[in-house]
């Protein structure tokens, strides 16, 4: 086993390929691998979840850093949740991942989980979908996807409105606004767009509103 710090000092460790998988052997020889995986999956949904408001932060470099190290980590825990058909830990993950995906320009790999844990959860309720499908629908979005993009957004923005957020539907409407634009229905562009703007006022949600554009331009 090695030592190797990240850039922030804080210390990693690394082993050979053939040291971890005779742990992983041992592990599953012990009886304590579920439990031992649970765990795991827990802290990197705390990470992650931490990580989402961060990002817009002074500190998005440092947790920038810090998830594309344990992007192996973030993955098996999602793999793991999705597998014990714990749907709230795995939509969790993938909606809490979205700003790190796409900052990165990871979108390849964001849709991929996003879109595998959203199958794997069709029935899931309503409120812990409804994040993952605004992170895929924009996504889909961003990657010119565009017929995806809107069967996403637009069941989004739909959750949205029977849960009354605001919120959420400020973003759906924004991106279904944008991909209008994209296709040169500049009037239902305009009319998605002002609805947007209104309830992102009424909520006082400035951040949104900037984020969004970013996102956007």
């Amino acid at each position: 086993v090695q030592r190797v710090d990240d850039v922030d000092g804080a210390p990693r460790f690394a082993m050979l390929e053939t040291v971890r998988e005779f742990g992983l052997e041992k592990l599953a020889g012990s009886g304590q691998e579920k439990r031992v995986r649970q765990a795991h999956a827990a802290h990197f949904r705390a990470l992650a979840e931490g990580a989402r408001e961060s990002l817009a932060g002074e500190d998005q470099p440092a947790w920038l850093s810090r998830l594309e190290d344990e992007r192996g980590n973030l993955r098996a825990a999602i793999a793991f949740a999705a597998s014990e058909n714990d749907a709230e830990t795995a939509l969790s993950l993938v909606a809490s991942l979205f700003w790190f995906w796409y900052l990165r320009g990871h979108y390849r790999e964001g849709r991929m989980l996003l879109d595998r844990v959203l199958a794997r959860f069709p029935d899931a309720p309503e409120k812990s979908r409804l994040p993952a499908l605004l992170s895929s629908g924009s996504l889909a979005f961003l990657t010119c996807d565009y017929g995806r993009a809107e069967m996403l957004l637009a069941e989004a923005a739909e959750l949205a409105r029977a849960l009354s957020d605001k919120t959420a539907l400020a973003s759906a409407l924004r991106y279904l606004g944008s991909l209008s634009r994209e296709r040169g229905d500049v009037e239902r562009a305009l009319a998605l767009h002002e609805e947007s703007g209104q309830l992102s006022d009424e909520q006082g949600d400035v951040r949104l509103a900037l984020r969004e554009q970013i996102a956007h331009d």
